[in-house]
């Protein structure tokens, strides 16, 4: 028994999460390939749903590394049923990050982000910030190069912001960057800068695979000088470093640029060997490419009608819905008429009560307007008696005013007495026989009084109270 198969058993999720990381970190697909496989045997025996589905996921990523993009696929439709029954945001995440990352592989650029963006919503209810951080980082990079492939270049822009803002010491966004300049062939010094930049933050970490990939751009960079020799070297480096980690589809395209450079160093029969060597894995992994694409079609189509299902079930729904409406409101109408009489004669006994309560409010208003018009005319003449009699009348308004503030003055409820009846402050100062400077600054004492807000009105609040 091997050390990765006997160090799979009796794993818990979490631990198989953080070990298959670090085999990954290191470049050990295989190993991270033969763990995975295991520990998914192991999870299976003992009926664990959570393992089932997490070692799957991995596994899956493992398959689209060895540019077997069937298998991964398959292996993320097998546990279709058993994420169903699976609460870890975490599980679910990945769930989706892995089939964006193959639609994204075929050109389903749309998709893939609503697949990622499926898995940025799960993200959001996982609470282990520095593996929540790590997935967003992996989402957001893939995200990146979605949007440059379909042309939406600040989206791009967006992404690359998010990746920098989670963690701006990463090499792999730098050497990122660094493709899109060698990708354009222009500003060949800013690739190079990027370059150098992912190269500092690779000395303190041990980052094979981004290694690798920083090697293999340092070859673009030194092609597209046409120092072939240099991007010979650089290119051979990488090679070696992807072969080891069985990474096909980084191992297809270095045959086919070292393929180039002998071509133009007029070196015929290494490239030959080279393109025969990219030819023979283009076409592995072309012809695993078409079995797959059969496969997403159809897994596409079966989406599509069970969409259409749904919606037929719901239109059903709805019908039914609508029937048991209308039936209900037939049944309403027909106890409505039936009670229509009864409603009338009580209709007509209350109308008549409204039309003598009308009359009565209407001699109240009469009465209120004469009131108010007397109350005026008694401020007016400095009448004794006109803050009891303005008592009398607003009795609630009063009420309120004290309730407000209870040690309100009388002359505190004259001002609003003079308010209420839309007294201005020119009026109020010759029946007082004061400056109208004086008149507003009883006003403002008053608001203070009422503890109003500054932006309150008081004479609106008194009009309103």
């Amino acid at each position: 028994m091997s050390y990765e198969i006997f160090y799979s058993q009796n794993k818990t999720v979490t631990e198989l999460d953080s070990i298959t990381k670090v085999y990954l970190k290191n470049g050990n697909f295989q190993k991270a390939f033969n763990f995975n496989l295991e520990a998914l045997n192991t999870y299976k025996k003992a009926g664990n749903r959570e393992g089932i589905a997490m070692a799957s996921i991995n596994l899956s990523e493992l398959f689209y590394v060895f540019g077997q993009y069937k298998e991964s696929m398959t292996y993320l439709d097998d546990i279709a049923g058993d994420v169903k029954f699976v609460n870890d945001p975490h599980v679910w995440s990945m769930f989706y990050a892995r089939y964006a990352k193959i639609y994204a592989e075929f050109g389903l650029f749309e998709k893939s982000n609503r697949n990622f963006d499926k898995a940025l919503d799960y993200l959001k209810k996982y609470s282990v910030i520095r593996s929540k951080k790590q997935i967003a980082f992996f989402i957001y990079t893939n995200k990146w190069s979605n949007f440059e492939e379909m042309g939406k270049i600040d989206s791009a822009y967006k992404m690359r912001m998010k990746c920098l803002w989670i963690n701006p010491n990463d090499p792999f966004v730098y050497g990122n960057i660094a493709g899109n300049f060698l990708q354009n062939k222009k500003n060949l010094d800013s690739a190079e800068f990027y370059l150098k930049k992912a190269q500092f933050y690779l000395y303190s970490r041990s980052y094979p695979s981004v290694r690798a990939g920083i090697l293999q751009k340092y070859g673009d960079l030194y092609k597209a000088k046409g120092q072939n020799e240099t991007a010979l070297k650089y290119y051979f480096q990488s090679l070696s470093a992807f072969e080891k980690m069985n990474d096909k589809l980084n191992v297809k395209d270095i045959y086919k640029s070292i393929s180039d450079i002998y071509k133009i160093n007029n070196d015929i029969k290494n490239a030959e060997k080279y393109n025969q060597n990219y030819a023979y894995l283009n076409d592995s992994i072309n012809e695993n490419g078409k079995k797959v694409l059969n496969f997403i079609v159809d897994k596409l189509e079966k989406e599509k009608a069970k969409e259409e299902k749904e919606k037929y079930s719901l239109y059903v729904v709805l019908s039914i819905v609508i029937i048991g409406f209308v039936v209900s409101l037939y049944l309403l109408r027909k106890i409505y008429i039936k009670g229509q009489t009864k409603t009338v004669e009580l209709l007509n006994a209350k109308n008549k009560s409204i039309e003598i309560h009308s009359k009565e409010t209407l001699k109240l208003r009469k009465k209120l307007k004469v009131s108010y018009d007397n109350l005026a005319i008694l401020a007016k003449k400095k009448d004794p008696f006109f803050l009891n009699t303005f008592k009398d009348i607003y009795t609630d308004f009063c009420e309120n005013l004290l309730k407000k503030n209870p040690e309100l003055t009388e002359n505190d409820l004259k001002m609003c007495a003079y308010i209420k009846l839309n007294l201005t402050t020119k009026e109020i100062s010759n029946m007082d026989e004061v400056p109208t400077r004086t008149i507003e600054s009883r006003k403002y004492r008053l608001k203070k009084k009422l503890e109003l807000l500054p932006k309150e009105n008081l004479i609106t609040w008194i009009q309103d109270l």
